[in-house]
């Protein structure tokens, strides 16, 4: 008897050394996990996951035989293309079968990218004229959860009008989309420099006030690429020769940005 339960122990033990599971998906974005769910439920598949730095990995259950491990990747590549199977090393934790929204700190970023500016210009004589030019900007941020984060921002616009120098911090709100579709909104402020191509014109500083709408997709869950468009109002007024003074209208920028989530 003691024999027989050994080598059912045994055989058990064998079975889960061959156990396979399914690695489904990964997300940055932890409200995610539950629209995930519910698609695995309706295939039948219990999940797990895992945080590993800024993004959640989804297992399926574990799978004693091949045959089944296969008969489930099926079901599961029809909805998470990505899906393949590995084999056990460690089991995660199981997601709590709750479907209440889940929010937790989110992460910092960083971006970059390049972008188209315009803006018009008034002299004091009266005479009306468009200015158009590119910039690139950095910016750094942190989301507080899905739905909030902050963000400081440096933008150098070059023209054949002069040189500007935007800076600026913004509070924004975050609409999630899809799993990795977001749209976005802030209100930013900060500081601005300007400085006319005009020999003997003055440069001219200035506090600024906006607002910004954009759309964003995470690309393998931490890569954000963004479009933003931005309207930036500063007081910019410059003097120069001949008693001629200019006054800028708001500055319209459209920014294409990349960035990392860590």
């Amino acid at each position: 008897m003691k024999f027989l339960l050994l080598l059912i122990s045994f055989s058990v033990f064998c079975t889960q050394l061959n156990a396979q599971r399914i690695m489904i998906t990964k997300t940055s974005k932890e409200h995610n996990l539950s629209p995930i769910k519910k698609q695995l439920d309706k295939l039948h598949i219990k999940m797990y996951y895992k945080k590993v730095n800024s993004s959640y990995i989804v297992y399926s259950q574990d799978f004693l035989t091949s045959d089944e491990t296969n008969l489930a990747l099926i079901k599961i590549k029809k909805h998470f293309s990505s899906a393949y199977i590995k084999k056990i090393t460690k089991k995660p934790d199981l997601i709590k079968e709750s479907t209440k929204s889940m929010h937790t700190p989110y992460d910092f970023y960083i971006s970059a990218g390049l972008g188209s500016s315009t803006y018009s210009a008034t002299e004091s004589t009266g005479d009306t004229f468009s200015i158009g030019g590119s910039h690139f900007f950095i910016e750094g941020g942190y989301y507080f959860n899905e739905y909030i984060f902050i963000s400081a921002n440096y933008l150098n616009i070059s023209s054949s009008g002069g040189n500007m120098n935007n800076f600026s911090t913004a509070i924004n709100l975050n609409y999630p989309i899809t799993q990795n579709l977001d749209i976005y909104a802030g209100l930013p402020v900060g500081y601005s420099s300007f400085l006319l191509d005009i020999e003997g014109s003055t440069s001219s500083t200035s506090l600024t006030l906006g607002a910004l709408v954009g759309i964003s997709y995470d690309i393998l869950g931490f890569i954000p690429v963004s479009l933003t468009y931005q309207l930036i109002s500063a007081s910019h007024v410059i003097d120069y020769p001949n008693n001629v003074s200019v006054s800028f209208t708001p500055i319209q920028n459209i920014n294409l940005g990349i960035g990392y989530r860590f």
